[in-house]
């Protein structure tokens, strides 16, 4: 479900984590050579506060990508990353809603499901996501998109393309090549589905015979599906044009929104916009747009090193950067979307 993801957006990301940022395909060759004896399984384990700070963890990780908190309030999550089975195990937790969107790797196949039964703003390239479902591993897409609930704990394990083609050579007539070629969804039988979330969550996974338990598994589980679906291979108009609302958002950090101008720019009718928006986030386009530029300002008042860079060194002008010239408006736009004041977080990154 991750790779590569857009280029930096205006406002900057938080760097109070000095980690080396190792490219991704430094961090799998470690893997994949890491004896299962090895005791520094863990790569990564940090709690996030922002959206921006999840995307700096996941760039130490090499994943490059675009993340949108959706949902309003205090975001209280966390991100672990484990060297497991033969690959790289990501257990994340938040208890806000999140947008994610990158480009992927072709050399790695990706297995996500959710822990939780919280599945209501799931999305997966712009479908709502199944129970008893994993996600994502098709090898043919080139980007990845999806969404998680609120208070929702998603795992994710990415594992070499090739060692499912091992797999499959061992029985060519099986038909786990068709299912990763030709789907991105498939919903297990529950007991199934039930063995694969416990060994995620088990500290089997770590063990010494890990990697073959979770071959017999994921064989066991893509042989006898329940059903295989091809949902969100190929975008639907919906989930295109709420790509490109993300991307205006970003490209766009200040100049006046509205509706019509908005209609105007991206060559889709007003009532299309506002009807996807609130089936996809929850909210109107104009509101989303207003809290992508409220996570800028925030991604820039916890960045004391970009606004040196950037001569903005005051709360008000990181607000006007944005589009935001009437304070008091702003600081309570911010707090029902944060949980807290401007100056608290401002004054917490200066602490």
């Amino acid at each position: 479900m991750m790779g590569p993801a857009p280029q930096p957006k205006e406002g900057g990301r938080n760097s109070s984590n000095h980690s080396a940022h190792l490219p991704f395909e430094g961090i799998f060759r470690d893997i994949v050579t890491t004896s299962a004896s090895t005791r520094n399984l863990t790569l990564l384990s940090r709690p996030f506060r922002s959206a921006g700070m999840l995307e700096s963890l996941l760039k130490q990780l090499g994943f490059q990508m675009q993340v949108v908190q959706i949902s309003r309030g205090p975001l209280h999550g966390h991100l672990a990353a484990t060297r497991s089975a033969g690959g790289l195990l990501l257990q994340l937790t938040t208890n806000q809603c999140l947008s994610c969107s990158g480009s992927r790797n072709q050399r790695w196949l990706a297995i996500a499901l959710e822990q939780t039964n919280n599945l209501e703003m799931h999305r997966l390239r712009g479908e709502p996501v199944q129970p008893c479902s994993v996600q994502g591993f098709n090898r043919n897409l080139t980007e990845s998109i999806w969404q998680v609930s609120p208070h929702s704990h998603l795992s994710l394990l990415v594992i070499p393309v090739q060692r499912i083609l091992d797999l499959i050579a061992l029985d060519p007539s099986s038909t786990l090549q068709e299912v990763i070629d030709t789907s991105n969804v498939v919903t297990f039988q529950p007991s199934h589905f039930q063995n694969l979330k416990t060994f995620l969550l088990s500290s089997e996974i770590h063990g010494y015979a890990a990697r073959n338990a979770l071959d017999a598994l994921l064989v066991e589980c893509f042989m006898r599906p329940d059903t295989i679906s091809t949902a969100g291979i190929q975008l639907s108009n919906r989930a295109e044009l709420m790509q490109d609302l993300l991307n205006y958002g970003f490209s766009n950090p200040s100049e006046a929104i509205s509706l019509k101008d908005l209609s105007k720019s991206m060559l889709k009718s007003s009532s299309s916009i506002a009807k996807a928006s609130r089936e996809q986030f929850g909210v109107s386009p104009i509101q989303l747009l207003k809290q992508i530029r409220l996570q800028q300002v925030q991604n820039l008042l916890m960045d004391r090193e970009r606004q040196q860079q950037l001569g903005t060194q005051s709360i008000s002008s990181i607000a006007k950067r944005f589009g935001f010239t009437a304070p008091n408006h702003f600081a309570r736009d911010f707090r029902i979307m944060f949980g807290e004041s401007p100056r608290e977080t401002f004054s917490r990154t200066a602490a």
